[in-house]
C-alpha cells in the first residue's frame, strides 16, 4: 500500500484507466453508449455499445490519499507527475514514520527556573 501526496500547488484529477482499477470498487462503471452508423447506402441507424469508463482519483493542491495499491504507480499519468516530482509517493509502513518525523517534539528543559531566570 502507498500514500500519494500532491505536492505540485495544483488539483491533480487522474482517470484510473488501468486493468487492475477497472471493477466496481475503484468506480469503474460500464454503461451503453448510443452512436449513429452510417451504413454503405446512406441510410443512418442508432447502434448500441456496451462501453467501460474508468474511475478517478482527485488530489486537491497538498492533499494525501492513503491505502492505496501499489498498482496505482503504473497508471500511465500518475507515473508521469512521480517521475515530474509533482506526486510524491510514500511507502505505507513509512507513511506513519514521516508523519512522525514531520511534527516536531516540543522541547523539554531540564533546568529548573524561577521568576528571576535563577536556577
Amino acid at each position: 500500500m502507498v500514500t500519494l501526496i500532491n505536492t505540485s500547488g495544483k488539483i491533480k484529477v487522474y482517470n484510473l484507466d488501468h486493468p487492475f482499477f477497472r471493477t466496481k470498487k475503484w468506480g469503474a462503471r460500464r454503461m451503453n453508449v448510443q452512436v449513429i452508423e452510417e451504413h454503405k447506402d446512406g441510410r443512418r441507424m442508432p447502434k448500441t455499445l456496451k462501453r467501460s469508463f474508468p474511475g478517478v482519483i482527485t488530489l486537491l493542491a497538498g492533499e494525501s490519499r492513503e491505502g492505496l495499491p501499489d498498482q496505482v504507480q503504473a497508471v500511465p499519468a500518475i507515473r508521469k507527475d512521480i517521475r515530474d516530482k509533482r506526486i510524491k509517493v510514500v511507502k505505507e509502513g513509512k507513511a506513519a514514520h514521516a508523519k512522525a518525523k514531520a511534527a516536531p517534539a516540543a522541547p523539554t528543559s531540564d533546568k529548573k527556573t524561577t521568576r528571576r531566570g535563577k536556577e
